[in-house]
């Protein structure tokens, strides 16, 4: 399972949101002005993956987990989180989740799917830079937080 979701990152996040949309069905729990707040958590979230997967494109790497990584990304949103675009998917997530129910088990839905992407997905990513890539990323990890913040 761990190997798929290296190679299918979205996974956790689209089962949230269809899980959310089950659960919201059986006990609603509604949110006032949640489609509102989904809308803009979808375009912020679609901005920040458009961002990042721009800046790996950009330095001439893959954006993609088990794709060809030619060079260690420091910089766009790199800068301020080793994993922007899991971010994005984490705000996309919430936000479709928030329109699709309004319900507040969104951010229960979006915080389940986080926690299995911190816990089995960025690991693998993590030895697999750590392997291509041993000094640069190690001062990476010191300098720049694994989801938010510099070191």
């Amino acid at each position: 399972m761990s190997g798929l979701l290296a190679r299918v990152p979205p996974m956790p996040f689209v089962a949230a949101v269809i899980l959310v949309r089950c659960v919201a069905r059986w006990c609603p729990w509604r949110v006032s002005g949640a489609r509102a707040i989904g809308v803009a958590l979808v375009l912020g979230g679609l901005a920040l993956d458009g961002w990042a997967i721009l800046t790996q494109v950009r330095a001439g790497t893959s954006p993609v987990p088990d794709g060809r990584h030619t060079r260690l990304v420091t910089w766009g949103p790199y800068a301020y989180s080793r994993n922007p675009i899991y971010i994005a998917h984490t705000l996309v997530a919430l936000g479709a989740a928030l329109v699709w129910t309004r319900s507040a088990w969104a951010v229960l839905g979006a915080a389940c799917a986080w926690v299995v992407t911190d816990r089995v997905t960025v690991p693998i990513e993590e030895r697999a830079l750590e392997a291509g890539f041993p000094t640069e990323y190690a001062a990476y990890r010191r300098s720049v937080g694994r989801w938010w913040g510099r070191g």
